[in-house]
């Protein structure tokens, strides 16, 4: 039997043979606000070949979640830098005439053991059984446990699946599926069925007991063995040399308490080859009677960011006449937002984004933002996942100098790129088919393609608007420490090529402070001309989260900050300090030199958070006010206040 034996322990605590790293990353949101994403609970165990990278978001099944890391799933990856494989599962069983499909949404937290030399490193899916599964409304009464055992120094895990009914019903025709697959540059694959391995090529579909799919570019490949009562199945694609192995048995009816088994080795390959590797594949669960220990990652692991390069307030008041932006993507009907503009001015916003509707109307906001100073961009019509923005609509007609968009742009809402289409010939610009690549040159690729889409964009709207930017938001880089390989640097360098018209907006929505100035440094480091960081209503409830994720984002390099989807004259009551926060936030890190205040603390959350604790009430023109200020900044160690 498993013994399963639930001691929780945090990540310090882990002992194991190999090396086990546990922690949270935290996303968008905090407590109590309005919206809000799951927090990332993440596992690596490395054994020193390879390690297991497993990224769990609550209530997300397992996926195949590698580059480009989009739709965001809860990914476990089988990493041999820089070749990565997903391990994905579902079981599909007979409802009467029709058959359903089981997905492994994963369960809080993991189990590891051990046996002899090895981790045994257990994960399963929440069911209708469990209490994290009644608590949340599961339907599914398949368990699915899964144990990988990872020996020391070895470059080869054994798999074990069982899959059993937990529930109070009979299932019918249980068939479970674990699926591998991936794609672009994978040059050699073989089969084998109790025999040296025959060199297959696509397109194909097959059975037998060995597979394997080998890259000559990344130097890196991946043997599949199946064990006894385990079915392997292979398919080949020429659709960008897409591969997929699926690991199955026959279908069984499963009474309750009832199981079914897979068993499977997977070898990290470094060449190719002749003939599958013995395999002493665990028969029995007998071989897993260990006492196992259930850990719930805890702490939380912030974004990497180095301290001896911040950008601190001296250093933006030392450059009080470069350029810096305070901005909103305003939400208003044609007749408020004219009006919302004029607010703006007054909270020393000097860029704004709006999107058309009437095209005359849009003219008239462009206009009128130009005549107060401001910068204005324009969203264009069409989702991202639908190709390029439009823009015809608006320059239909001839525009004014006046009345043409400073820049124009869209939504990136993925990482990478996702929704990209491929616009360039691999063969072209590497000397060589995308089968020979390494994960480099396919990182760079699919970057000139998105590049290349941005340079479209920029060519297009210059017909109409010969001094237009271009522009997009995007959560790139993600959340840090969650991904199983980061090629953030390579691709955000390609885009960068794009030069001065470029302004990139990264947004994040949290309160991981070092995450906002992580982001916005990636970008800078990489060239990106303009960054400009974009927080949003909603994910956050106090000021002072407004202030200290901008503050960071500052210290990143950033050159400005500009809230997402506000509404100013049409908010409720209620919700206007957050666009007031956001505008107080760039007042404060982001100086130029026709404002007429400045703000000269390095973390201004800070006396926010005092005034707030003290109860504080400030009232413009006060002596009181003015008195009870410069008491507590003193109290926080930063000099006299400004008399504006």
């Amino acid at each position: 039997m498993f013994l399963l034996v639930a001691t929780p322990a945090w990540a310090e605590e882990i002992t194991a043979i190999n090396r086990v790293e546990t922690y949270r990353a935290r996303w968008w949101g905090t407590e109590g606000s309005e919206f809000g994403r799951p927090i990332y609970s993440v596992t690596r165990l490395d054994n020193g070949p390879f390690r297991l990278h497993f990224a769990m978001v609550p209530g997300r099944p397992l996926a195949d979640y590698t580059l480009p890391y989009w739709r965001i799933r809860s990914g476990f990856s089988l990493v041999d830098d820089p070749a990565e494989l997903a391990h994905q599962c579902e079981a599909i069983h007979t409802v009467g005439d029709a058959t359903e499909t089981l997905t492994f949404v994963p369960h809080s937290g993991f189990d590891l053991g051990q046996i002899g030399n090895a981790d045994i490193l257990a994960i399963k899916n929440r069911t209708s059984a469990s209490q994290e599964g009644r608590e949340r409304g599961v339907a599914n009464p398949l368990l699915m446990e899964h144990f990988f055992v990872v020996p020391k120094g070895e470059r080869y895990i054994q798999v074990l699946a069982r899959f059993t009914n937990s529930g109070t019903q009979e299932l019918q025709r249980v068939e479970p599926r674990i699926l591998y697959e991936q794609r672009f540059n994978w040059s050699d694959f073989g089969m084998a069925s109790n025999a040296d391995f025959e060199r297959i090529e696509a397109p194909f579909e097959g059975t037998g007991t060995s597979f394997f799919a080998y890259s000559e570019g990344m130097n890196r490949g991946y043997e599949i063995v199946a064990g006894r009562n385990t079915r392997l199945d292979c398919r080949l694609s020429q659709d960008w040399n897409h591969w997929t192995v699926e690991l199955n048995s026959e279908p069984a009816d499963l009474k309750p308490g009832e199981s079914t088994i897979l068993r499977y080795q997977i070898r990290f390959l470094r060449e190719i080859p002749t003939e599958p590797e013995p395999v002493d594949l665990i028969a029995t669960s007998k071989n897993l009677e260990t006492e196992f220990r259930h850990i719930v990652p805890a702490e939380f692991k912030k974004a990497p960011v180095d301290l001896d390069r911040r950008v601190s307030l001296p250093n933006l008041l030392a450059e009080i006449d470069r350029p810096k932006v305070r901005g909103l993507n305003l939400r208003a009907k044609p007749d408020q937002a004219l009006k919302d503009l004029e607010t703006l001015e007054d909270w020393d916003c000097n860029l704004v984004i709006t999107s058309i509707d009437d095209p005359n109307r849009t003219a008239e906001r462009i206009e009128k933002g130009h005549q107060l100073g401001m910068e204005m961009f324009l969203a264009g019509e069409g989702n991202f996942k639908e190709g390029l923005p439009s823009f015809d609509s608006y320059y239909a007609e001839p525009r004014s100098e006046t009345q043409q968009a400073d820049s124009h742009g869209q939504d990136e809402d993925h990482y990478y790129w996702e929704s990209i289409p491929p616009t360039r010939d691999f063969m072209a610009d590497f000397g060589k088919p995308m089968a020979l690549a390494t994960q480099e040159e396919r990182v760079l690729y699919w970057a000139s393609c998105f590049r290349d889409k941005w340079l479209t964009v920029l060519k297009t709207v210059r017909e109409s608007a010969p001094k237009g930017g271009v522009w997009f938001y995007t959560p790139s880089p993600g959340v840090a420490h969650v991904d199983a390989l980061d090629f953030h640097k390579p691709f955000f360098e390609k885009i960068a090529e794009i030069g001065e018209p470029l302004t990139v907006f990264p947004f994040y929505y949290g309160i991981e402070y070092n995450q906002a100035e992580y982001m916005v440094r990636r970008w800078k480091d990489a060239g990106a001309s303009r960054v400009v960081f974009l927080p949003m209503r909603g994910f956050l409830t106090h000021p002072s989260q407004f202030l200290r994720v901008i503050t960071a984002s500052r210290r990143g390099g950033a050159d400005g900050a500009c809230g997402f989807n506000f509404a100013v004259g049409e908010a409720e009551p209620k919700d206007a300090w957050q666009w007031q926060s956001v505008l107080l936030a760039a007042e404060a890190n982001f100086p130029t030199s026709e404002m007429e205040a400045y703000c000269l603390l390095e973390e201004p959350a800070e006396l926010l958070e005092a005034m707030a604790e003290r109860g504080v009430m400030l009232e413009e023109g006060s002596s009181e006010t003015m008195s009870e200020a410069e008491r507590i900044v003193q109290s926080l160690g930063r000099g006299e206040p400004d008399s504006g």
